[in-house]
């Protein structure tokens, strides 16, 4: 269940990057969720996003190595 959400995110954020494609990403403008103050152009909330979802899969890869080790065996490479 929560690999296929994560991947039908994924499919929904690779979806509206495609539909931005012929857009000015650097006029565009989207306001912070977390400071009312901040605004970033569209360009910089896609790389935000995809580094935020790099980290995600930083995290599960060692969550994974992390069981493997626990249950005495070796992470495969």
């Amino acid at each position: 269940a929560i690999l296929g959400d994560f991947e039908r995110l994924q499919g929904d954020l690779e979806n509206r990057i495609q539909s931005a494609s012929s857009l000015n990403l650097n006029e565009l403008r989207i306001g912070s969720p977390f400071n009312a103050r901040l605004s970033y152009n569209v360009y910089a909330t896609f790389c935000i996003l995809l580094a935020h979802e790099r980290r995600h899969l930083w995290q599960a890869e060692r969550a994974v190595r992390s069981n493997s080790l626990t249950r005495g065996a070796w992470p495969a490479r």
